[in-house]
């Protein structure tokens, strides 16, 4: 949905855009899937959800954890019924200047 109505070109950490992350070992929303391939590519947002194996690990990361900074976060389950948890932690790179020269890119799961 953010690449459709932004233009903005998504690199999804669980494979569904990327062909090199949906051939990586492991099944949906449990790729193996080295952490610092991703943070080489410098996305300006990653949004992360706990409890997802390469999610945690992104957040996890030293390089993550000194480039990027938490700036939102939502409980997307909050009015379910029964009530849940899924919190969605929207992160920008410090710099929040131009991506990496693959150009502009966004990630999510």
């Amino acid at each position: 949905m953010v690449g459709y109505a932004t233009g903005l070109r998504v690199l999804d950490i669980s494979g569904l855009t990327e062909p090199a992350i949906a051939r990586a070992p492991g099944g949906f929303l449990r790729k193996a899937y080295p952490v610092t391939t991703l943070l080489q590519r410098s996305p300006r947002f990653f949004v992360l959800v706990n409890g997802f194996p390469i999610d945690e690990g992104i957040m996890r990361h030293p390089d993550f954890t000194r480039r990027y900074r938490l700036v939102l976060e939502r409980n997307h389950r909050f009015n379910w019924t029964p009530p849940g948890s899924y919190i969605l932690h929207l992160f920008e790179r410090l710099d929040g200047g131009a991506a990496s020269a693959e150009g502009p890119a966004s990630s999510g799961t």
